[in-house]
């Protein structure tokens, strides 16, 4: 049945079949499927992939989103077809565009995101094959979230196949984004993989990334002398090849980690080293990691007017460069400081706002943290009705 149903398409719309074998992942979007046909415009793709849908030999997964799957018994047999019917170098230009696609288009959704980042992270040219609009803020944030199987699969495939520096340039360019989304698993898996490729290619600036990566997955999931070892790898090879990018992500991790575990001294005194390096190299996004990080040192060994000092001073330095995670971050810190000296109704205030920011921008741990906080005034102040509807209150998608 498979065979004869095949056997009745025209030879374009059974090459996109043959094709489909190809892709790593199983949820594809019609630019991926562009991307592997070669066409020059979706519209091509959509035309095909309405034959097969036809045929029942793939079907279309989403209402409002132009997403395709086909079952593993389809997907096996096309993969079968391209293997017999098409040439190496065929398929391999095939997966070589896809790839392409992937890494230039999370390049410009994680920069949309992330604009404050942008010159750290690796460059890569337009691809041959149109991609989707990732512009808006919306748009990009949506579209890493909804690919984000098929770029872990393209890496894994990648590094294993004939495109290991895809793999490389994949944990470079997802780095900030997957931190935020907390996946520590898919992170583990991606950057493993990426300091493999690293290491094999000898490409050092790939080798400290997936290091780094890898350091604060481990500190996430409270494995903070995994995590001390690879930062003080990190370091290691970043000062080895000149990279003060490098050098501040991983001077910036062991003085979180050191944070993390209590010994709050030494940590400012890696705070000290961050700031010290980005003021050198003009690091903005440095300086920020570097003041905020000594506002929480400060804090947490009842330095309060200090503490104040440097969250005022983030603050201001996160909203000129419009990294709203520090900005929150430095709300409530200073929500913080005014429980603690018993200014309850500033300390609300403080956490509203940060919700506020929180919810606006789709910053889940954020507004977890502040609801979570201002339950807790709440309940100081005797307010324990509102403190109850803050523990009940959840992020839709929580």
């Amino acid at each position: 049945m498979l065979s004869w149903s095949y056997q009745q398409l025209e030879p374009a719309a059974a090459r996109l079949f043959r094709l489909c074998g190809l892709h790593p992942g199983h949820d594809v979007d019609v630019y991926a499927l562009t991307a592997l046909l070669g066409a020059d415009t979706p519209r091509t793709t959509r035309r095909l992939l309405t034959t097969l849908t036809r045929a029942h030999l793939i079907e279309r997964t989403g209402t409002h989103q132009e997403r395709y799957q086909q079952h593993d018994l389809l997907w096996g047999y096309a993969a079968e077809l391209a293997e017999s019917t098409d040439g190496d170098d065929s398929r391999a230009a095939a997966l070589t565009r896809l790839f392409d696609h992937y890494r230039y288009t999370a390049s410009l959704a994680v920069d949309s995101v992330y604009p404050d980042g942008a010159d750290a992270r690796p460059r890569f040219p337009e691809p041959a094959t149109p991609v989707p609009d990732v512009h808006t803020t919306s748009r990009a944030e949506h579209w890493p979230e909804a690919e984000h199987a098929n770029l872990l699969a393209a890496a894994v495939h990648a590094g294993n196949h004939d495109w290991p520096h895809y793999a490389g340039d994949l944990s470079a360019t997802l780095y900030r984004h997957i931190r935020r989304r907390a996946r520590h698993a898919d992170t583990h898996t991606l950057h493993s993989q990426a300091l493999a490729v690293a290491r094999t290619l000898g490409n050092r600036d790939n080798e400290q990334t997936a290091l780094a990566g890898l350091a604060h997955t481990y500190q996430r999931t409270g494995r903070y002398e995994k995590a001390a070892e690879h930062y003080r790898q990190a370091l290691t090879v970043a000062r080895e090849c000149e990279n003060s990018h490098g050098e501040l992500t991983a001077l910036g991790g062991l003085a979180d980690n050191l944070l993390l575990t209590g010994n709050y001294r030494q940590s400012a005194e890696y705070y000290r080293q961050v700031l010290a390096v980005a003021s050198e190299t003009g690091s903005r996004l440095g300086g920020l990691k570097a003041i905020a990080g000594l506002g929480h040192c400060d804090l947490l060994t009842d330095r309060y007017e200090d503490a104040a000092g440097h969250y005022r001073q983030s603050l201001a330095m996160a909203r000129e460069i419009g990294n709203r995670s520090s900005e929150l971050s430095a709300i409530v810190g200073l929500g913080r400081i005014s429980k603690r000296i018993g200014h309850y109704q500033q300390a609300a205030d403080y956490y509203q706002e940060a919700l506020a920011g929180a919810r606006a921008t789709g910053h889940l741990l954020a507004e977890l943290f502040a609801l979570a906080r201002l339950g807790d005034v709440y309940a100081m102040t005797g307010h324990y009705e509102q403190a109850e509807d803050r523990s009940r209150t959840r992020p839709p998608s929580a």
